[in-house]
């Protein structure tokens, strides 16, 4: 009957050891890594003792897990698997192998080459010597370097925790060669410094929920280097996870790149939740999702960072606080900025520039943001996407710049009864689309003031209500704005002229565009009039008819937007142009 339990245990062995050994193949190491432990830990000591098949088959276990673990630059790891490979069965030369491998990996020179005398002593195979030579000439071939002080290097005056710094380096000038063996190692708090280079990061699972204190600095390059580059290892979605309320990570001095993916995962360079803090300076990301993300009242600091597509700048959701000061988030194919979920935001002399998809868009429950002197430009390039979407909660923006997005520029639409959009002293300018510079519609407020509206393809300011009755908005104010050069000023539509005057308070504007005191009745015949006179007059000085005039052009798909727009609107029976003083 105990045979038939050891020899039951020793085929389950085997059969998730073969799982985890493809999962190896496959150059998926974490999950290796993984898979390698639960069979570990499944096996009790009392089993082991017992059962020599299964002594045999949990230290051939533990030397594959400490090849997953060398594959993921975690050497630390690594050695220690093996060491307990070599106590097990001190007469398998691999476990001597697998330790010299490990301290190669920390430029450890002097323990590889103990390693293989190690070795040698139990050699019964011609091929194991061939790897332990192989180890030898490594180990004699590593560079004989010093260690860096850390108190002699530039960023000394930045070190958080003077008390515990740690060096990585991949030449072996420090503490370690591995950014993931030194999460595992080192105490906490502590600060890593990292030398010039580019490291593999697997984020350890290890500490996903501990209490976590650790400054990672980059050193800033000499002249003709380039700076620190961390990159995901394996299928890691997440390169720097930070999790639990009293867990802190911060960030300085480096380059990011989250690309890889597993199926239909996207990758991210950066996650704080569950109330923990990452604090990020001077850092560049990249990733296939959105690059920096919070969660979960989980709190982000950015200083003078920039994001990269593909996937997206920054995502605050779930109760979060997201804050960035000199940050640049452009080039993707998703939003700049994506606020959802109650997440509060404050963005700070910022540029959103060149995304997709818009650069401010913001739904799903009440949320709280604040832009002041940014710059939002060339985003939303996708049919029926605006500049800033305000589709919840309220958006307040000081003294920033809206111009030459190719949609529209600031859409308030509501998704629970809560936008409200508060922008003032900013500039719209340049930007086209199909409605307006400033579109509101039902059930929103907005406050616009001491902005300055101008040379927009359509409309300065429209108010849209899509017919919902009397509740078309809660109450909209312009005041002391100038809405100029636009082919529309001010337009309302889809309620009466009495009730759109007592919801739009309009107070000390200057307004002056192309059509103006008119009803959408009225201004639709007006476009169609000077469209069809455009299309009779001739091209004066014209030696053949199939010649085109140029301005001529432009001003006919000029008309032609706007009557297009108000096609559109399908509401001319009771749209109304508001317009206030005139200026010629």
């Amino acid at each position: 009957m105990k045979k038939s339990a050891n020899a039951t245990l020793q085929a389950m062995m085997a059969q998730s050891r073969e799982k985890a050994n493809k999962e190896f193949r496959e150059e998926r190491y974490e999950s290796a890594v993984q898979m390698y432990t639960h069979i570990v830990a499944g096996c009790s000591a009392e089993q082991v003792k017992k059962a020599e098949q299964v002594k045999r088959s949990q230290h051939v276990v533990l030397s594959n897990r400490s090849a997953a673990y060398e594959k993921l630059q975690e050497y630390g790891s690594a050695a220690q698997d093996a060491l307990e490979v070599i106590c097990m069965m001190p007469a398998w030369v691999k476990g001597y192998t697998r330790l010299g491998n490990a301290r190669l990996g920390n430029c450890d020179a002097a323990g590889a080459l103990e390693a293989v005398r190690l070795g040698n002593a139990a050699l019964t195979q011609q091929e194991d010597l061939i790897h332990l030579r192989r180890i030898e000439d490594a180990a004699r071939a590593l560079p004989q370097v010093e260690h860096v002080d850390p108190e002699a290097l530039s960023c000394w005056n930045d070190v958080e925790f003077k008390s515990a710094v740690f060096i990585v380096d991949g030449s072996g000038k420090g503490d370690f060669t591995s950014l993931s063996d030194a999460l595992t190692s080192i105490p906490k708090p502590a600060s890593i410094i990292i030398l010039s280079g580019v490291y593999s990061l697997n984020w350890p699972l290890s500490l996903i929920g501990l209490p976590l204190q650790v400054q990672i600095i980059g050193i800033l390059p000499a002249q003709g280097r380039s700076r620190v580059k961390i990159e995901s290892a394996a299928a890691s979605p997440i390169l720097v996870l930070c999790d639990g309320a009293r867990s802190e990570v911060t960030l300085q001095g480096l380059d990011l790149v989250s690309t890889a993916s597993s199926g239909s995962e996207v990758a991210h360079c950066a996650l704080a939740s569950n109330s923990a803090t990452i604090n990020m300076n001077d850092c560049t990301m990249r990733a296939t999702g959105a690059c920096c993300v919070v969660s979960r009242n989980g709190r982000m600091f950015l200083s003078g960072s920039k994001t990269f597509g593909p996937g997206g700048g920054a995502l605050a959701a779930e109760n979060s606080f997201f804050s960035a000061e000199d940050c640049v988030f452009s080039r993707s194919r998703g939003s700049g900025v994506e606020i959802r979920e109650g997440a509060s935001c404050c963005f700070k002399r910022c540029e959103i520039s060149s995304n997709n998809a818009g650069a401010i868009t913001s739904y799903q429950d009440g949320i709280k943001a604040t832009f002041e002197d940014c710059k939002v430009m060339s985003s939303g390039r996708l049919q029926g996407r605006s500049a800033v979407m305000v589709g919840c909660g309220t958006l307040t923006m000081r003294g920033c710049t809206v111009q030459e997005n190719p949609c529209d520029g600031i859409m308030v639409q509501d998704d629970d009864g809560t936008a409200h959009l508060d922008i003032s002293n900013s500039m719209c300018n340049n930007n086209g689309g199909c409605r307006a510079v400033l579109y509101i519609t039902i059930r929103v407020s907005a406050c616009v003031s001491d902005c300055r509206i101008q040379e927009n393809q359509m409309i300065g300011f429209a108010c849209h209500p899509n017919g919902q009755g009397n509740r078309p908005f809660r109450e909209v104010r312009l005041v002391r704005n100038i809405i100029v050069a636009n082919n529309v000023g001010i337009i309302g539509s889809g309620i009466s002229k009495k009730r759109l005057r007592q919801l739009v308070h309009l107070e000390g504007n200057h307004c002056h565009s192309l059509a103006s005191f008119h009803t959408c009745t009225d201004m639709h015949n007006m476009v169609k009039a000077e469209f069809a006179n455009l299309q009779k007059t001739p091209v004066k000085g014209s030696a053949a008819s199939s010649r085109k005039d140029p301005n001529k052009l432009s001003k006919q798909r000029e008309w032609t937007s706007l009557l297009s727009y108000l096609c559109a609107l399908s509401l001319a029976s009771s749209s109304t142009i508001l317009q206030t003083t005139q200026s010629s």
